[in-house]
């Protein structure tokens, strides 16, 4: 018998198959194996790769925004483009990366106050505070979304 190990899809998904040397079957195979932290949902509007989110009232992900708090509620971060009413993932938990990205390690990252859906490692100064995770890397993330109020009456 040998195993084999095949990783389908980023760090996210992985299938393991045993395989009979004789006859080359496929004894045991277990596919989409996610990584803790990985959610399915179906987006609200089209959302970008990386992009921070939030549940609107019926349930889908829409981008959250740190102005208000009924925007601020981010739970994670868009896996890949994901078009508006269609099936994908968010990363609520665990290692998120980008190499787009330049952050700087070890410092904490943000949901913007500015950019629907954006994320930046400067702190708003108002409205809502929702800390998105820490830099790992200057194009990795540990993802822990938390928020908190900052100079808003709520």
């Amino acid at each position: 018998m040998a195993t084999t190990f095949t990783q389908i899809t980023e760090q996210t998904d992985v299938s393991y198959q045993v395989m009979n040397d004789l006859t080359d079957e496929i004894v045991v195979a277990i596919d989409a194996v996610p990584t803790p932290g990985t959610i399915a949902i179906t987006a609200g509007e089209t959302l970008a790769d990386g992009e921070a989110v939030y549940p609107n009232a019926s349930g889908k992900m829409v981008k959250a925004k740190a102005d208000a708090h009924a925007t601020a509620k981010a739970i994670g971060l868009s896996i890949g483009s994901i078009n508006n009413n269609a099936a994908g993932s968010i990363r609520s938990g665990g290692v998120f990366t980008k190499s787009s990205w330049a952050w700087t390690a070890g410092d904490l990252i943000f949901l913007s106050a500015a950019t629907a859906g954006a994320l930046t490692q400067t702190e708003p100064t108002t409205g809502v505070s929702c800390t998105m995770g820490i830099a790992i890397t200057a194009t990795s993330m540990l993802v822990l979304p938390m928020m908190r109020y900052v100079g808003i009456d709520v």
